[in-house]
């Protein structure tokens, strides 16, 4: 019996995830430009000719997983209801950040490990750069809803504490995440 249309998107859905995993995981524990496409292929167990009909170049294999790295974080800060108090999405930002590292612990940890080689930070620097900008900007629009005294100050401040914490949770998985969680929360949103 012949595959039917939905049947074959499902196969290419598959195998476009299976690349991007194997992409992810060769180029954060091996390097972004030590890793072949082969080697992806092999780590994919699929062919090298197959890679290629999902993205044209090692490059753009590495801007789709940053992609979908930053189409992640946006849909975390993306609050599920435009009515809610300042506080309430201050809090909602905090409990869904955390919650999807948790909950995403191998995605993170590769993903981290990824962005943060020399060689990938001179080839999407300015991504990032944007990235965190825009970030820090919506931190400190919401801050100033909030009330927030020092909004600029504390949008760097309230990124810089994440990062660190992810940073230790990512080094020693027994790192008390949610006790960290609730601290954060109670220092910014006042519960």
């Amino acid at each position: 019996m012949p595959r039917t249309e939905e049947q074959f998107a499902a196969m290419r859905t598959e195998s476009k995830t299976r690349i991007i995993d194997a992409a992810l995981y060769l180029f954060s524990h091996q390097g972004y430009h030590t890793t072949s496409m082969e080697r992806i292929a092999a780590e994919a167990k699929i062919s090298k000719g197959l890679i290629y009909n999902y993205f044209k170049s090692k490059r753009e294999l590495l801007d789709a997983i940053v992609g979908y790295g930053f189409d992640q974080i946006d849909a975390l800060l993306a609050p599920p209801d435009e009515n809610m108090l300042p506080t309430a999405v201050l809090r909602y930002e905090i409990e869904n950040t955390f919650t999807a590292v948790m909950e995403n612990f191998t995605f993170w940890k590769l993903y981290f490990a990824l962005v943060m080689q020399p060689d990938v930070i001179s080839l999407l620097g300015d991504q990032f750069a944007n990235m965190h900008r825009e970030q820090i900007q919506n931190m400190r629009q919401l801050l100033e809803r909030t009330g927030a005294l020092h909004p600029r100050r504390d949008a760097y401040v309230i990124a810089a504490l994440l990062d660190g914490i992810f940073f230790h949770y990512m080094l020693d998985p027994e790192y008390p995440l949610e006790e960290i969680r609730n601290e954060v929360i109670k220092l910014y949103c006042g519960d």
